[in-house]
């Protein structure tokens, strides 16, 4: 969140102009954050995609059953592989597409409070310009932070969905980089 410092009087103009400064910066940063999430959802769902794929040609050679030896030996139907991975590459696309309107959104915002600071200049103090600028970006930051936080267990079962897959077919089994980043994110806001 960011410092609502604007209406203090004990800040000075330099202080309201570097904070204005800040304030956009910080939503640059939000962006590519939420740019990088998008990307990390994308490459998650690629994966479930091939697995995917892999299933479905399984399906195709008349395989029924995955039998998986790390799990000693357990038997998994290949309609319900097919149908949890669909699921898991689907949400995963929406999720990223979720974390790029995040994205466009802070870059509006930065637009937002430039036209802000430069348009009323002759109308409004810097003072009230800079206040305006915080509540502004605090809604948007508010906005994202529980959007994620809705997000978060959908992310945690899809991906989970899809390393565990991975696992199972006998692939190299990384942690879960799109939960670990986004619960970053979250962290930091």
């Amino acid at each position: 969140m960011i410092d609502q410092i604007a209406m203090h009087p004990s800040v000075d103009s330099t202080q309201l102009i570097f904070h204005a400064q800040t304030i956009k910066q910080t939503l640059r940063e939000k962006s590519e954050d939420s740019r990088s999430l998008s990307s990390l959802s994308r490459e998650t769902k690629n994966v479930a995609q091939q697995l995917l794929q892999a299933a479905k040609n399984l399906k195709r050679e008349g395989v029924r059953v995955i039998v998986c030896e790390s799990l000693d030996n357990a038997e998994l139907d290949v309609n319900k592989v097919v149908k949890m991975l669909k699921e898991s590459s689907d949400s995963l696309g929406k999720i990223a597409n979720k974390f790029d309107k995040h994205a466009r959104g802070y870059d509006y915002q930065i637009q937002v409070n430039d036209h802000t600071m430069n348009t009323f200049q002759s109308v409004f103090s810097l003072r009230t310009r800079v206040a305006t600028c915080e509540r502004q970006a605090n809604a948007r930051l508010v906005k994202q932070r529980d959007s994620l936080q809705r997000a978060l267990p959908k992310i945690e079962d899809h991906e989970m969905t899809v390393v565990g897959m991975k696992g199972i077919i006998g692939l190299s089994v990384d942690s879960m980089p799109l939960l670990d980043a986004t619960r970053r994110v979250l962290n930091n806001m």
